[in-house]
């Protein structure tokens, strides 16, 4: 399958980082995470869902276990760690203040991360505004 012809079906869209939340995996493990929203909505579902049906040796989720867009910040070592970061991220006055952005998805990146120095890659670019695919 050629990723030339994939980016077609696709259009560049405004996505925006502006929710800070957390996953909980067990009593004293959460990961932090921003949660993107875009314009059309569910535009990185759509996306995945079609990557995915075409490159399911890309698929990283575990069978019947849905795939959640996030940015990831981090790991805390609990809930209330989690809520507690959270809190300080959110204050108006801190100098760690998080402040929401938004911006035009133009490309999608096929990623890989080396095994020896744990740095990802870009192998293939999907240009949503070009329709062409570049290999890197």
């Amino acid at each position: 399958v050629s990723t030339q012809s994939t980016g077609s079906e696709f259009f560049p869209f405004k996505l925006c980082l502006s929710t800070l939340s957390f996953l909980e995996h067990g009593r004293n493990s959460c990961t932090l995470y921003i949660k993107p929203e875009t314009e059309p909505p569910d535009a990185l579902l759509s996306i995945q869902k079609r990557l995915v049906s075409l490159f399911p040796q890309c698929n990283n989720n575990a069978p019947n276990v849905e795939f959640i867009p996030l940015l990831c910040l981090g790991q805390s070592k609990g809930k209330l760690s989690a809520k507690k970061i959270i809190a300080d991220l959110s204050t108006e006055h801190s100098e760690l203040q998080f402040k929401p952005f938004s911006y035009l998805v133009q490309e999608v990146h096929f990623i890989t991360c080396d095994i020896n120095n744990g740095r990802f890659k870009s192998k293939h670019v999907i240009s949503l505004n070009k329709f062409i695919a570049e290999y890197k």
